[in-house]
């Protein structure tokens, strides 16, 4: 037997709807950090572009091995809600492959977000 759980259910559960596909990002908090990936170098370059004069405190890293075993970069957020993570993203309106959050407490695995 299958547990499904509706569109309206998810709504009232805190989980938010991105391109038709519902995510929970109400279960992280700031006491970590979040690690965007992109389909290519030019993506990152292209999200440095727009976000190097905006609010968020980023850079740019090589992609962890436990996340992709390719080469690739990534964008280190810190010091930002999820929420105010997921406006930017939609303001930008740039590629990305994933968005993942690292907990501070230095053994968590990462857990992808978007």
């Amino acid at each position: 037997m299958h547990n499904y759980i509706d569109k309206g259910q998810k709504r009232r559960q805190g989980w938010t709807n991105i391109g038709g596909v519902f995510y929970n990002l109400e279960q992280h908090s700031t006491s970590g950090y979040y690690l965007i990936t992109f389909p290519s170098v030019h993506h990152a370059m292209a999200f440095e572009d727009k976000a190097r004069n905006g609010p968020l405190v980023f850079q740019l890293i090589p992609v962890p091995r436990e996340i992709s075993s390719s080469c690739g970069v990534a964008a280190k957020v810190q010091h930002i809600t999820k929420e105010e993570l997921l406006q930017l993203l939609r303001e930008y309106n740039l590629s990305f492959s994933g968005v993942y959050f690292y907990a501070d407490d230095g053994f968590s695995k990462p857990q992808r977000v978007l």
